[in-house]
């Protein structure tokens, strides 16, 4: 008996997929759903606010820096700046008396016009002035403008104040000064040598 060989063996058979347990596709689209909620709170969530960095930073930026000299600072009670020229109203200027025949009757009754009492002087009324021509945080500063006023001729002092227990000032001040006459004298002599000054009377 003759055998063929030409068919050979039987093919195999495939083999059957088992189905994926519910579970699988439980915990799936759980994790699905998870990500889709934290991707979607995150898209939602405000972006932080540069606006009030920036303007804090250019506040900062724009704000000039302090400098060192201080013209006019804190005076103490005993002090009272005193303005550059002191207006006096000016005397009333006395109307002439009508015309009229001059007998003894109206010569009696016609009085002379009242006359205006001249204000004190500085002198009499005891009055000290100051003048303040600078103020500095700086001593040596305040050293220079010293030796610069010696220049011209004007003694000067140092006067060095805490203002706020934290904040120091060296004052140069010029005085005492006797008189207004004096005061105007010294403080014409500071402006034409460029240097303004602040003039404090003393009680």
């Amino acid at each position: 008996m003759t055998l063929d060989y030409r068919r050979g063996s039987p093919p195999p058979r495939p083999k059957r997929r088992e189905p994926k347990p519910c579970f699988f596709w439980f915990v799936l689209g759980g994790m699905l759903g998870a990500f889709g909620v934290g991707l979607a709170w995150t898209s939602k969530a405000p972006a932080p606010h540069a606006g009030a960095d920036d303007t804090s930073t250019q506040a900062a930026r724009s704000a000039p820096a302090q400098p060192s000299f201080y013209f006019y600072d804190i005076l103490p009670e005993m002090e009272v700046p005193v303005p550059d020229e002191e207006e006096i109203p000016p005397a009333p200027v006395p109307s002439p008396p009508p015309s009229a025949v001059d007998t003894p009757a109206n010569t009696a009754a016609v009085k002379p016009p009242a006359i205006r009492p001249t204000p004190p002087s500085a002198a009499a009324t005891g009055d000290v002035y100051l003048l303040q021509v600078a103020s500095f945080r700086r001593p040596e500063e305040a050293t220079r403008l010293k030796q610069r006023l010696a220049a011209l001729g004007i003694q000067a002092q140092i006067q060095t104040v805490t203002i706020n227990n934290k904040d120091t000032y060296h004052r140069v001040r010029t005085g005492p000064l006797a008189s207004r006459e004096q005061l105007s004298q010294v403080r014409d002599l500071l402006r034409r040598n460029g240097l303004e000054s602040i003039a404090i009377k003393v009680k």
